[in-house]
């Protein structure tokens, strides 16, 4: 079976660790990054299938960073935050995030929005006829070259 990738991508240290510690008891496989260049560098070099991502990134504001990836990503995107505002949840949706999560939250939560994304996901591929595998893309409803 293929186990799912997840960045995690927070300043805290600590609750990188501990969402790592987590998503890999349920079977996932998890990468980390505290900053937008080391989130940037993960998904072109590992092709992570969720990115789970603190609102206030160092160096760059996660609001900006999430804009930044729609352009070219179509990643889905779970934002936490501190600062759980109902502003700032609208601005993280509609920024491009898929999710949002207001710290603390209960990990059961988390694990069932980012199944329930990667099911999404999943379903929407299978049913525009894509199948994908590691360097291996294809498009069954594509026609010619």
């Amino acid at each position: 079976m293929d186990r799912k990738i997840i960045l995690v991508a927070d300043k805290d240290r600590t609750t990188r660790k501990i969402l790592k510690a987590f998503l890999e008891s349920k079977g996932f496989r998890v990468l980390e990054a505290e900053n937008s260049k080391q989130i940037r560098q993960l998904l072109a070099e590992d092709d992570p299938q969720l990115l789970l991502m603190d609102a206030s990134m160092a160096e760059k504001n996660g609001l900006e960073l999430c804009q930044e990836l729609r352009q070219c990503s179509q990643i889905p995107i779970v934002f936490l935050s501190s600062a759980n505002t109902i502003d700032e949840e609208i601005a993280a949706l509609e920024a491009g995030a898929d999710a949002y999560l207001g710290k603390p939250f209960d990990v059961r939560e988390l694990e069932a929005r980012v199944r329930a994304i990667l099911r999404r996901v999943a379903e929407k591929s299978f049913k525009e006829g894509i199948i994908e595998y590691p360097l291996l893309h294809i498009d069954a409803l594509k026609t010619g070259p």
